[in-house]
């Protein structure tokens, strides 16, 4: 029988909902350092973790806003251009990048929203009132440090803003909204030398959580790895 094979019987036996902090343990066991936040590499990294898990997903690409204080304007994480929703501006996004597999969305960028939540993506819907810029978001809210939940659940809140009021989520609640299927703006990350890279660490991750769970039905923790790219 193949790795490939094998790998999907263990999950199975094993089942694979109650395995899903150990996997996000191993995705968020690489840190990289690039011009944009964390979504992007997150979302490559565990798509290629998932695979060798015999899980397949896709990566999507949209708005996400969390409200993380009590301030619907300046103590909401707001990963969005204009009106809620994603934007493209040549290079750069003002967006969100998440996993999606079947009816779940993946997202093992959460426990990164905290540090990133001091800093707006740069939409002047939210980071200034009247020219005056909000102060860094205030969190009164606890968060995981991943998603994974029916989509519908982060999906279905979401609304559109079609005034000069910004719409944003209440305490606690994030919305996702999805806008274009993310594979093809990263092409400069999926591919090249910084992708085979994190190919070769996810698989021999993937072997070391395996044996882990064949072993004692747990698993240990991984050491750190920092991967620096400047592609997003």
């Amino acid at each position: 029988m193949g790795k490939a094979k094998q790998r999907r019987r263990l999950i199975e036996q094993l089942g694979l909902p109650e395995r899903r902090a150990d996997i996000a343990r191993l995705v968020r066991s690489v840190d990289f350092v690039s011009r944009g936040g964390t979504c992007a590499m997150r979302a490559v990294t565990g798509q290629t973790a998932l695979a060798l898990l015999g899980v397949r997903s896709r990566i999507v690409f949209g708005a996400m806003l969390y409200r993380a204080g009590p301030d619907e304007l300046a103590d909401t994480v707001a990963f969005c251009g204009p009106d809620n929703r994603a934007l493209r501006l040549d290079r750069k996004v003002l967006g969100h990048y998440w996993l999606e597999a079947g009816p779940e969305l993946i997202d093992f960028s959460v426990g990164d929203w905290r540090e990133q939540g001091c800093n707006t993506e740069g939409d002047p819907v939210y980071d200034a009132v009247d020219g005056v810029p909000l102060s860094p978001c205030r969190w009164t809210t606890t968060v995981p440090d991943f998603w994974w939940r029916p989509s519908v659940e982060l999906t279905a809140p979401w609304r559109e803003c079609r005034s000069l009021a910004p719409a944003t989520p209440p305490l606690g609640v994030a919305w996702y909204h999805p806008e274009a299927a993310g594979e093809p703006m990263l092409q400069d990350v999926l591919f090249g030398e910084l992708m085979r890279q994190i190919t070769i660490l996810m698989r021999d991750r993937v072997e070391q959580l395996l044996t882990d769970w064949r072993r004692s039905n747990a698993a240990r923790e991984f050491d750190r790895k920092t991967f620096v790219s400047s592609a997003v």
